[in-house]
């Protein structure tokens, strides 16, 4: 890439001061009332749960494009309304299946009401595989005039949709890891155990991040050096976090996680506040590997506070599913509510009264605080539309983005490189933009459904 055209597209993602904490929630809202209609068409009309090239544009067409709608236009508020009246269309106009699909259905009901692995909790693999359909259309989009800057990562201070978007990443992972990590860590021979299946299974996702460093420095890629640093990448930070709990609970075993994650936050802020940290990731200058790393490096401590409580609130929802998924998604629903509530409280406290901003660069106690109220709201929204319409049906894109999440993720970050290389971005036409994205993401989706389909699963 040519020197102009990197520092364009470099402005062009630099400087932003973000949107409201409410706005990025009412985006999260999209997510849920797609996942709601697709629930209420796919109950009266089951053909659709079967893979085929049909079943999955539908996916694409309800799961995906109404949020890329939403987010390219100013019709969010009219998104949400032509959403919400379509699910009530379908939901209090049922029409029962028939014969042999009915039987088929019957029979996914009754699964359903069987304990199940979280990893295939039907509200969970919607909310990871939504995490990573809106993930894989933003990182391409914000490239592009059409993509409003309000929602591209913000400079220092801020809440945007892309930041959230981080942190819910991080999430989902503990969330599902929680029950492991938990179980692993009564004694220090199962901690040891499981610090070397740590290691090896997050050896991928660190080279993935070498990877990505060597490539985008080769190709004079455009950065965004505030974000991590002059090196330091997100999937360095996703592959060190499993390690790092994994080595704690070998030097303590049996560690309460939440507790964990207080501690680390608390002298994190601590040192931030107090220690002058702060404004040495905001000020000093990049004259060592560590200084201009400081993003990524000092940032490691607020992601790994908000994985290690969702992997506390995936100990708590597990222990609800030991008894039925279905029968129990009640008190799931009212304990990710008064969750959702308390950090959202936190976040206020925080923002207006000690008046430590949300910052994502530094992944200060606000911010995580805020991811941690906004995930437990979606995971919330999406478990109550499951209690609404039934968990038996999950979507067939859905369920193949959940089981290559880390290929379809590499997929995207390719694409979107590549897409980069090859047009200026800059001048596309809004329409055009949309059209390349919508493309884009269906091919990313369409990867993920061949793959699923041949019964393949890539351990990258």
């Amino acid at each position: 890439m040519d020197a102009a055209k990197k520092k364009a597209k470099e402005e062009h993602v630099t400087g932003h001061a973000g949107t409201t904490p409410a706005e990025c929630q009412l985006m999260l809202v999209v997510t849920m009332l797609s996942y709601a209609l697709w629930k209420t068409i796919a109950n009266r009309y089951p053909s659709l749960l079967v893979p085929s090239v049909a079943s999955t544009a539908f996916d694409f067409l309800i799961l995906a494009v109404p949020f890329l709608v939403a987010v390219s236009t100013p019709w969010l508020g009219e998104t949400i309304a032509f959403l919400s009246f379509l699910t009530a269309v379908f939901a209090f106009v049922p029409r029962r299946p028939k014969g042999p699909a009915r039987k088929k259905q019957q029979l996914a009901e009754t699964k359903a009401t069987k304990p199940a692995d979280r990893q295939h909790w039907p509200f969970l693999i919607a909310v990871r595989s939504t995490l990573q359909v809106v993930t894989a259309g933003m990182i391409l989009m914000v490239d592009f005039q059409v993509f409003p800057r309000r929602y591209a990562k913000t400079e220092t201070f801020g809440t945007s949709l892309m930041d959230l978007g981080v942190g819910m990443f991080i999430f989902t992972g503990g969330i599902v890891a929680g029950p492991r990590i938990q179980s692993s860590s009564m004694d220090r021979r199962s901690a040891f155990k499981n610090l070397n299946n740590s290691v090896r299974s997050c050896i991928p996702v660190l080279v993935l991040g070498v990877l990505r460093m060597v490539v985008t420095k080769s190709v004079n890629y455009q950065e965004h050096v505030t974000e991590y640093g002059a090196h330091w990448n997100f999937f360095l930070t996703l592959g060190l976090i499993p390690i790092f709990i994994s080595a704690v609970q070998l030097i303590m075993p049996g560690i309460n996680l939440a507790f964990l994650g207080g501690l680390v936050i608390s002298v994190y802020t601590f040192v931030l506040e107090k220690m002058e940290l702060q404004n040495y990731i905001l000020t000093a200058p990049r004259t060592g590997l560590v200084s201009m790393n400081r993003e990524g490096i000092c940032s490691f401590l607020g992601y790994l506070t908000i994985y290690l409580i969702a992997a506390a609130i995936g100990v708590r929802m597990n222990t609800h599913a030991q008894s039925g998924l279905q029968k129990q998604l009640p008190n799931m629903i009212g304990e990710l509510s008064a969750l959702a509530l308390a950090f959202y409280g936190i976040t206020h406290v925080l923002t207006d009264v000690v008046e430590i901003p949300v910052s994502r660069r530094m992944a200060n106690i606000s911010y995580a605080s805020w991811v941690l109220g906004a995930c437990s709201a979606q995971v919330m929204g999406t478990a109550l539309v499951d209690l609404l319409f039934g968990s038996h049906n999950v979507p067939i894109l859905f369920k193949a983005v959940n089981r290559n999440q880390l290929a379809v993720f590499l997929l995207a970050n390719v694409l979107t490189g590549v897409i980069n290389m090859s047009i200026d971005t800059l001048s596309v036409p809004d329409i055009a933009a949309v059209l390349i994205v919508g493309t884009y993401v269906l091919v990313v989706g369409a990867f993920a459904v061949i793959l699923d389909s041949m019964n393949i699963t890539l351990k990258l």
